[in-house]
């Protein structure tokens, strides 16, 4: 079954939410964190779906958001975003999700609001031009994982963000995050996303020091020309 649907209660449906290429994504993996693990680093799926599959679930989303009450409108513009999202329809992905997260906000479902705003934040390519409009979304979404105790994804969360906040060069907020995502990994055995985010903290401190490396340099040499 490609959806959860009309007549569910929200939390329900959102646990339901399955993705058009087959595997669900429940909130017990955040969503469209789940789905994200679904991807290789450059955004490509590991399990190739051909775009005519995408296609038609979107089509059978389309009736089913039609006939639907308020939950499985919902869970039908998740599923239509992901669909668009694979298929690199960045601005229909966009639409639906944000579609998706408005009737969540409607039926004051938090587990509805997470996978929405997951689906925003993690989808490949989602929000690229605009990373202050990812952090506020990305912060929203770890405040929601606190609330339904998703600790797992919140270590994915805060990865993103000290990717975030190294892009924008804040070196020592960028650690901080690295830091704090850590701690989630070890606390669920995480252990390959332990790795990943030490590595990466081992980057960002090294950044830190060599912009600090620097401006020291700088300071020194508009003293010596000031002597």
């Amino acid at each position: 079954q490609l959806m959860g649907g009309g007549g569910s209660s929200p939390s329900e449906a959102a646990t339901s939410a399955a993705s058009p290429f087959g595997g669900g994504v429940g909130a017990a993996l955040g969503g469209a964190a789940g789905a994200a693990a679904a991807e290789d680093e450059d955004g490509k799926p590991f399990v190739t779906v051909k775009p005519e599959h995408l296609r038609k679930a979107i089509t059978f989303h389309n009736k089913h958001r039609e006939s639907s009450d308020s939950v499985g409108k919902f869970v039908a513009h998740l599923n239509i975003g992901l669909a668009y999202s694979k298929l690199g329809e960045k601005e229909s992905a966009v639409v639906n999700h944000q579609y998706a997260l408005r009737y969540a906000l409607q039926l004051h479902s938090l587990e509805g609001q997470s996978l929405a705003i997951g689906s925003l934040s993690f989808s490949a390519g989602m929000y690229e031009n605009d990373p202050d409009k990812m952090r506020v979304l990305i912060e929203r979404y770890i405040e929601l994982c606190g609330a339904l105790k998703q600790t797992r994804n919140q270590g994915s969360a805060l990865m993103k963000l000290g990717v975030l906040a190294g892009e924008a060069g804040n070196n020592e907020e960028s650690i901080s995050y690295f830091q704090q995502a850590i701690e989630c990994a070890r606390a669920q055995g995480d252990r390959e996303a332990e790795k990943d985010c030490t590595v990466r903290l081992g980057i960002a401190t090294g950044q830190a020091k060599m912009a600090e490396h620097l401006s020291d340099i700088l300071q020194r040499s508009v003293m010596r020309n000031h002597a």
